[in-house]
Parts: C-alpha cells; structure tokens; sequence
C-alpha cells in the first residue's frame, strides 16, 4: 500500500515538474489568487470552514461552461501560449549563437591572430598570478636594497 502511494505520488510530481504541468498550475494560482490567497494566508482566527467555504464558492461564475472555462481552459490556454513564447526565445537565442558562431568566431579568428587569444577567465586567472609575482618582486628588490645600503654604511 505504501509503495503504490509513493509511485502515485512520483508520477504527480513528474507531472506536475513538467513545463505544461508547472506552466498550468502556475497560470491558475495566477488566475484565482484571492482564493488561494484568503484560503492560505488570512488571519488564522477565521475557522477553516468559513476559509474553505469561500474557496469553493469562488469558483462559481454562474453556470458550468463558464466554470470550466475559468477553472480549466484559460490556465490551459495561457499555458500553452507562455510555453511557446518560451519556446521561441529559446529558438531565437539558438539561431543568434548559432549565427555567432558561425559568422562572428570565424572572422575574429582571421582578424586576430588565434595564438594569441585567450579565454578571459584564464587571462584573469594570468593577471592575479602576475601581479602576485610582481608584488613579490618588489619586496625582494625592497629587501636587497635595504641589504645594499647596510653593507655600504657599514664600509
């Protein structure tokens, strides 16, 4: 009884992690957030009943065609149009690194001299390693000068 609990339990989650799954839900907090948010978050003096009761009768528009269009196909619509909006960004943000790198990387690399290139995060990485050695440098040398001007007060 328990394993079947726990496999309906993950395949609920596995649907509702899914983009339409997520996506809808997310729609229809959107659409009823007074309920959801007097049923969760209103003074905790007023009994569940009463914060129960008003959920449920806020979910009456008047007639079942229009309750099933509010409760369940304006989430799935929205849902499908926030997907492919998304959808499309992400094949929009594709073609521009695609066309990056096939136009962009090519002809930088002609211009410039490839050897030469590096990463920015590896020049910086270089940078800091240079300067701690430059630092190091200057402190020897501050110490050998000092060292020299001991030697020649003492001759």
């Amino acid at each position: 009884m328990k394993e079947s609990l726990e496999n309906t339990w993950n395949h609920f989650l596995d649907r509702v992690k899914s983009p339409f799954g997520g996506t809808f839900i997310t729609a229809w907090v959107i659409i009823h957030w007074r309920p959801v948010y007097y049923f969760f978050f209103v003074d905790s003096e007023v009994p569940i009943s009463k914060r129960f009761e008003f959920f449920m009768k806020s979910f009456d528009y008047g007639g079942f065609w229009f309750d099933f269009w509010m409760n369940f196909w304006l989430p799935a619509f929205l849902s499908i149009i926030a997907i492919t909006i998304y959808q499309g960004f992400s094949i929009l943000a594709g073609m521009i690194t695609g066309y990056f790198k096939r136009t962009i990387e090519p002809n930088l690399a002609k211009k410039y001299d490839t050897s030469d290139m590096v990463a920015r995060e590896r020049y910086d990485a270089l940078k800091t390693v240079n300067e701690g050695l430059e630092r190091d440098i200057n402190h020897i040398q501050d110490r050998a000068n000092g060292l020299h001007s001991k030697s020649l007060l003492s001759d």
